[in-house]
């Protein structure tokens, strides 16, 4: 399994490339995809769907993602959705979080910053991109979803206690927060893939475990399909691919 690596790193990355190599990358991580391909599991027990989020995509992708959830919501579906929680004001977390995820603090969505990139290298893409709409654009609310995601201390904690504690050096600080850090920590792929993906994935499935509704669907990013989907077929889920 690679790596999974966010998709600002991309740019990060490949800024200085082409504009066609640029292109292909994205849209290998789905980024110009116009519709959302929803992933159905189910059990004696309980029906779970999966909606495989990107974080800036088409407005087509977006429309099609809201007209799914309508949907669901018609079929009294109750949603989970990713959303890590910010570290607020608290200089030394901040910092540490950029150290230990290789991202800036964004100011205004991904988009933002994938612009500047691309008027700075003089990048088209093929197609016009947003930024993921907020969740209650898709009408969800405190009635009909909840926050299964770990907050950026929990993810800082389980990272210090499992690995090693995030140092923070002087270039660490050289940098504006909403720049591109100066001396991130660079880990390994196992690593990067236990704290950003499966740390999360557990509290997705910790929670689906207790969980007395018998319809969930699952908002969350791509990359974490596949971990999700191993722990739902655990659990002895049968999936089904929804094509409509």
């Amino acid at each position: 399994m690679k790596k999974s690596i966010p998709l600002i790193l991309i740019f990060f990355s490949l800024f200085s490339c082409k504009s066609s190599l640029v292109n292909y990358a994205l849209e290998k991580r789905g980024v110009f995809d116009e519709e959302v391909k929803v992933v159905s599991f189910s059990n004696n027990e309980h029906n779970v769907v999966f909606i495989p989020m990107v974080h800036v995509s088409t407005k087509l992708f977006y429309d099609d993602v809201n007209t799914k959830i309508d949907s669901l919501k018609k079929l009294d579906y109750f949603f989970y959705f990713e959303k890590i929680k910010a570290s607020g004001k608290n200089d030394t977390i901040v910092r540490k979080s950029m150290k230990l995820i290789e991202l800036p603090v964004m100011k205004q969505g991904y988009k933002s910053l994938i612009d500047s990139i691309l008027l700075k290298n003089k990048i088209k893409l093929k197609k016009e991109i947003i930024d993921q709409p907020k969740y209650e654009k898709f009408g969800l609310d405190s009635l009909n979803s909840k926050n299964v995601d770990l907050s950026m201390v929990e993810i800082i904690n389980y990272y210090e206690k499992k690995y090693q504690p995030i140092i923070l050096e002087p270039c660490d600080f050289e940098n504006e927060i909403y720049e591109k850090p100066k001396c991130p920590l660079k880990l390994s792929k196992e690593i990067n893939d236990d704290v950003v993906l499966n740390s999360r994935n557990r509290k997705v499935i910790k929670e689906l475990s207790t969980e007395t509704r018998k319809k969930i669907a699952i908002i969350y990013g791509k990359g974490h399909l596949v971990g999700i989907r191993e722990e739902l077929l655990k659990m002895g889920y049968v999936e089904e691919t929804i094509n409509k």
